[in-house]
C-alpha cells in the first residue's frame, strides 16, 4: 500500500495535529506501508521517520488565493509522480481536484464556523469554499470524537455514514531525571516563586485567557493563596494576538496581577513539559475544541485538570477532570479553590486521569486508520 500525506502542518510549530500525523505515519512504515509527505523544506517532528519519503512543495501559512492556486494546479502533478493508492490529507481541507486516486480527509474540527478568530471575512469565505469542496471529494472523512462528528454533520452537511471517528493517541513523556534541576531552572529563569497553575493553549479567543486571568483575580481577593499564573505561547507580533493579548495585561494590570501572571512568550518542549509537571493545576477552560489533546497530557504528568463541560472536553475528560462553564470565570476559581482546599478530590482527579489516558494510544489511532483505508480501497 502507498499512502501520499499533505504535510503543510508540519512546516509550522508543533501542535496537537502535527503529532497525529507525525505518529500516524510512525506506525504505518512499521507495518510495511509506503509513505510519502508532500511539505515545505523544513519539517518539524520529522527525525524519527526513518523510510518515509518527503517531496517539497512550499504553501503560504494562511488562507489565500495563491494557496488554491497550489492546490488544485501544482499539487495534483506531485501526487500524480507518486501514484499512490490513497491520498490523505490531515488538515481540514486541500483535496485538489482530479486526483488519480482515492482520498482521505481528517477534519478535526469546524472551528472558523463557530469563532472566526484570525481569519477575515473573505478569508473564511474561502476557507468555507475549500473546506466543502474537499469533503465533496474526499473518499472517507476522518474526525477525532464524536462531538466533531456531529459538529460536522450538522454544519458542512456531511452524510453520517461518510465519517469516521478515530480518536487521537497520546504520547507520555519520560519524567527526566534531572526534573527538580530543570524544573528550578525554568522556574528562576521565569521568576516563578510561588506555587503556580498552568494555562495552554495560546491566546486565541477561543482559549478563553481572558477569563482565567479574572479568576485568579478573584482566588487573590477571596483567599490568602499566592499562586501564581502561566502562560506560554506566542503573545505579540500580529494585530490578531496583540488584541488579544493587550486584553489579558488590561486585566492583569486593573487588578495588580503583574507579579502573580506570567507571560513567556514560546517555550521550548521540554520546558513547557516541566512546567506542567510541576504545576498545580492545568487550566484548560476551551471556548470549543474539536478533542482537547492538553487534558489527557496533564493527566499524563500527574496534575489535576480544570476544562469546560462544552464541546468535545467532557468527552474526553470522561469524568476525569474538574468541569466549568468556561463563560463563567467565578466557576473556574470554585475549580481553582476546590482543589487546592480538598486533598482527596485532587487524588481523585489524579487517580481517574491516570485510568483515562488508558484509552487512548497512537497504535490504536493507526490501526483503526490502516482499516479505514482497506476499506476505502475495496470499496
Amino acid at each position: 500500500m502507498k499512502i501520499a500525506f499533505d504535510g503543510r502542518i508540519l512546516g509550522l510549530t508543533l501542535t496537537g495535529v502535527a503529532e497525529q500525523l507525525i505518529n500516524l505515519v510512525k506506525y504505518l512504515i512499521n507495518q510495511k506501508v509506503e509513505c510519502f509527505i508532500i511539505g515545505p523544506a523544513k519539517l518539524q517532528g520529522t527525525s524519527d521517520l526513518k523510510g518515509a519519503h518527503f517531496l517539497t512543495i512550499e504553501r503560504p501559512r494562511k488562507i489565500d488565493l495563491q494557496e488554491v492556486h497550489i492546490e488544485n494546479y501544482i499539487l495534483p502533478k506531485l501526487v500524480a509522480k507518486i501514484s499512490p493508492d490513497i491520498y490523505h490529507c490531515s488538515l481540514n481541507w486541500g483535496i485538489p481536484k482530479n486526483l488519480p486516486c482515492k482520498t482521505v480527509l481528517t477534519i478535526h474540527d469546524v472551528i472558523p464556523f463557530k469563532i472566526l478568530e484570525a481569519l477575515s471575512d473573505w478569508q473564511f469565505k474561502l476557507y468555507k469554499n475549500l473546506i466543502n469542496n474537499s469533503v465533496k471529494r474526499a473518499s472517507k472523512v476522518i474526525t477525532i470524537s464524536n462531538f466533531s462528528k456531529k459538529d460536522i454533520i450538522e454544519t458542512l452537511k456531511v452524510n453520517q455514514s461518510k465519517i469516521k471517528v478515530i480518536y487521537n493517541g497520546l504520547t507520555i513523556p519520560e519524567k527526566p531525571k534531572n526534573l527538580t534541576q530543570k524544573l528550578k531552572s525554568v522556574k528562576e529563569k521565569l521568576n516563578i516563586k510561588n506555587k503556580y497553575f498552568i494555562a495552554v493553549g495560546g491566546f486565541f479567543e477561543r482559549k478563553n485567557m481572558p477569563r482565567i486571568i479574572e479568576a485568579l483575580a478573584l482566588l487573590k481577593k477571596k483567599t490568602a493563596y499566592g499562586c501564581q499564573l502561566i502562560i506560554p505561547g506566542k503573545n505579540e507580533g500580529t494585530t490578531y494576538l496583540d488584541k488579544q493579548v493587550d486584553q489579558c495585561r488590561k486585566i492583569i494590570h486593573d487588578n495588580a496581577l503583574e507579579k502573580d501572571v506570567i507571560l513567556p512568550g514560546y517555550l521550548e518542549r521540554e520546558d513547557l513539559e516541566a512546567l506542567i509537571l510541576g504545576s498545580t493545576i492545568v487550566l484548560y477552560p476551551s471556548l470549543y475544541e474539536g478533542f482537547g489533546l492538553p487534558i489527557l497530557e496533564a493527566m499524563a504528568a500527574d496534575v489535576p485538570v480544570i476544562t469546560s463541560n462544552i464541546t468535545a472536553l467532557p468527552e474526553v475528560a470522561a469524568g476525569a477532570a474538574h468541569m466549568v462553564n468556561p463563560y463563567d470565570f467565578e466557576e473556574i476559581f470554585f475549580g481553582m479553590k476546590k482543589i487546592l482546599e480538598d486533598k482527596n478530590y485532587l487524588d481523585k482527579l489524579i487517580k481517574a486521569g491516570k485510568k483515562r489516558i488508558l484509552d487512548f494510544s497512537w497504535n490504536k489511532m493507526g490501526g483503526e486508520t490502516l482499516s479505514l483505508y482497506k476499506g476505502v480501497l475495496k470499496a
